[in-house]
């Protein structure tokens, strides 16, 4: 079992990337919710 260096370059690039991954990932989802929302805003409107 070793330490990790919290400090070292990998490990900051490492947690950039799970970070832009994440966000990338929370972007679509709210995309697709909000797509979804005014499909069915649209749904009514024309019943």
């Amino acid at each position: 079992h070793h330490e990790i260096d919290e400090n070292s370059p990998a490990f900051k690039l490492c947690i950039d990337d799970i970070r832009r991954s994440t966000e990338g990932i929370y972007a679509i989802t709210k995309t697709d919710y909000r797509i979804s929302l005014i499909e069915e805003a649209i749904d009514d409107y024309v019943k």
